[in-house]
């Protein structure tokens, strides 16, 4: 037996919302905390995580949806279709979860459109503007740039509509 985090989610049937989500969710995380559970309910939607033992996943599933189904029942949820079961084993999810996640980068012709502006105004943004963001990595084929970043320097930048004009060095 091995000790496995299941997923199960219900979604709206027809017509029938939950009238009172943060009552019935608080009775719901009461009710499943036995299984170190945790829930989310709103007015179309109810989710909770359990942790269940079980042979392998497909036990862990079933054991999992049909506590779960009981005990959403129990509080008073609907009994809408379940539309997600996920079961994992506990060791190999926090193995996944121990593992670094890559950062979110664009290139050039993403970040041009993040700013709305030519790829050539994202890379002479890139070169002559002191306060854009310097590539996180600088590729010989591309630059990258954190999406974060380039969000950032794009909600603070004093964008002037038009184009530059051009310094022909005559007055």
């Amino acid at each position: 037996m091995h000790d496995f985090s299941v997923v199960v989610q219900a979604r709206i049937d027809g017509e029938q919302r939950v009238a009172d989500a943060e009552r019935l969710a608080a009775e719901f995380m009461e009710a499943i905390q036995p299984y170190r559970g945790v829930c989310s309910v709103n007015e179309d939607r109810w989710e909770a995580i359990v942790s269940v033992d079980a042979a392998d996943a497909i036990d862990a599933g079933a054991v999992g949806a049909t506590l779960v189904r009981n005990l959403a029942g129990a509080v008073g949820l609907p009994g809408w279709p379940i539309v997600r079961v996920d079961a994992v084993r506990s060791d190999l999810l926090d193995d996944e979860h121990s593992r670094p996640q890559p950062p979110d980068l664009v290139s050039g012709p993403e970040a041009a459109e993040i700013l709305q502006v030519s790829t050539q105004r994202l890379h002479q943004l890139a070169s002559e503007h002191p306060e854009f963001p310097k590539p996180v990595y600088d590729l010989k084929a591309a630059k990258l740039w954190s999406r974060a970043a380039v969000k950032a320097f794009g909600e603070g930048w004093a964008r002037k509509p038009g184009r530059p004009r051009r310094n022909t060095g005559t007055q």
